[in-house]
């Protein structure tokens, strides 16, 4: 008996199983086959788990960088409104005091700066622009989307936890139903001998891969182990 590479993915362990189980059920191996359904569906529940967890990332990705872009968007029409003021408005104050290092230093702020160069953006609005400036009295817009920015940032790491803890039970959950599997050959190797026990897990007419897992009926454990 040969169980299913451990780089192979789950979808083919599901499938090696469910052919397990039909044919436990065929033979009338109930309790048996209640093992195997049981380390399938813990294995099959990890797995969904991972991919629910996969795909909140994504979700979490495309909202900050959302929101991010609406940041730089209403930081590029502040700039545009304050040097179209004049001729030469991008060479005098306040432009010089608000942008001393260039737009691109908000801009492309690296993730840990984002939050700092941005308010000290809204900041230098407060400073150096008069109180009546319509582009200074957008400075708590810019503060706003810096936290709807900050709080997807946080999504986004907290779903990258969740996928490294959903890899992890998908791992054991792997591990376990190999474990199950493996007992099981034995039980049926040693109730109707190792032929009969063959007959009840699917055929794999090729070379076996190195990471592939190949049960010793006579060592009493996988090959290339203990």
């Amino acid at each position: 008996m040969r169980l299913p590479a451990r780089t192979t993915s789950n979808v083919a362990r599901l499938t090696f199983a469910r052919y397990v189980a039909r044919r436990l059920r065929r033979a009338r191996l109930t309790d048996e086959e209640g093992e195997v359904r049981a380390a399938t569906t813990a294995l099959s529940e990890a797995s969904g788990a991972l991919g629910e967890a996969e795909l909140a990332v994504s979700d979490w990705l495309a909202d900050r960088d959302a929101a991010d872009d609406d940041l730089d968007d209403t930081a590029k029409r502040h700039r545009q409104a304050i040097e179209g003021r004049g001729v030469n408005a991008n060479r005098d104050k306040p432009y010089t005091d608000i942008y001393p290092d260039g737009m691109a230093w908000y801009l492309n702020a690296p993730l840990g700066d984002q939050v700092s160069r941005y308010e000290l953006l809204a900041r230098r609005y407060e400073t150096f622009l008069a109180a009546d400036d319509p582009v200074r009295a957008e400075a708590p817009l810019i503060r706003q989307q810096v936290a709807q920015w900050t709080a997807a940032r946080a999504q986004v790491e907290q779903a990258e936890l969740d996928v490294a803890m959903a890899r992890a039970k998908v791992s054991r959950a792997v591990e376990a139903w190999g474990q199950t599997l493996t007992r099981l050959y034995f039980r049926l190797a040693e109730k109707y001998g190792k032929a009969q026990a063959e007959r009840f897990f699917p055929r794999v007419n090729r070379a076996r891969r190195p990471d592939e897992v190949e049960v010793d009926d006579e060592a009493g454990a996988p090959a290339g182990e203990g």
